[in-house]
């Protein structure tokens, strides 16, 4: 007989601070990015650094930490970030990212961004692995019936850029940049920013986390950074207004565990 993969019921987004943060975004986006001279720039930058004014431009996407653009020209279908990504090519010398044509700190209408050739593709890593017929918005399970050479295929690929990643050291936690930003050409790269992860990112846009309370700054050990990550959970429980809590049986069980996780982290339990 098959167990549960959880036995728990993971915390739930907040809907209506899912709600509020899309419709920032929404705003945003027709005010700003979707003005007529902001759409010029786009198109201008493509031309500038790519070669060939675009033929057409598709409404803006939404990732994670991004906005981007889909453009077609009349060379290669090309992709503008909203993102500064030069580390990209040094954390993963040779992962398979499409190619950067310029990296530039800033535009003065647009803001950070990067031109990348868009790689077309058929379906992602869940579609690939996932148990045929679960729906979209339900956790994926790994296809039973799926090829070892087809888990092989995927997980291999997966294991190269964690092998890469794990040949940089670093003395602090957080956001690496070149030692002199002003230098593009600056192969010296140190940690000078505070951490953002998606799980940061993803307490503000749907669990209602005030933004002054993620960390500012970048953490000197593993064991500081597992304290602040701690006082966030407890932060989070207390903050998300709505979903948060099924019951009081429920409420009960998701304090103890952030209880324990801060008295584990205040001990060095998580560290060596």
């Amino acid at each position: 007989m098959s167990h549960p993969i959880l036995t728990e019921k993971c915390m739930d987004f907040d809907d209506v601070a899912w709600e509020q943060s899309d419709k920032r975004f929404d705003t945003w986006k027709k005010q700003k990015l979707l003005k007529r001279e902001n759409l010029i720039a786009v198109g201008n930058l493509i031309d500038k650094w790519r070669g060939g004014v675009p033929d057409t431009l598709l409404t803006p996407g939404r990732g994670a930490f991004n906005v981007w653009v889909d453009v077609s020209g009349r060379k290669n279908p090309t992709r503008s970030f909203h993102n500064a990504f030069s580390r990209v090519p040094y954390l993963y010398p040779s992962a398979p990212y499409s190619s950067l044509w310029h990296d530039k700190g800033e535009s003065r209408q647009l803001g950070p961004f990067i031109i990348m050739e868009y790689i077309d593709d058929d379906y992602d890593l869940v579609d690939a692995l996932n148990t045929p017929g679960i729906p979209d918005d339900e956790r994926p399970i790994l296809d039973p019936q799926i090829s070892e050479e087809q888990l092989m295929f995927a997980y291999g690929q997966m294991a190269d850029i964690i092998l890469q990643l794990s040949k940089h050291t670093f003395t602090e936690i957080g956001c690496i940049a070149r030692a002199n930003e002003d230098d593009d050409f600056d192969g010296l790269w140190v940690v000078k920013h505070r951490p953002l992860t998606l799980n940061m990112n993803e307490l503000v846009q749907v669990g209602n986390f005030p933004p002054h309370l993620l960390p500012d700054r970048p953490f000197p050990t593993s064991s500081s950074y597992y304290q602040a990550l701690a006082d966030m959970h407890m932060a989070h429980l207390v903050t998300q207004r709505n979903d948060a809590v099924d019951s009081a049986e429920d409420c009960r069980k998701k304090c103890i565990a952030r209880f324990l996780f801060r008295k584990l982290s205040r001990e060095g339990r998580f560290c060596k």
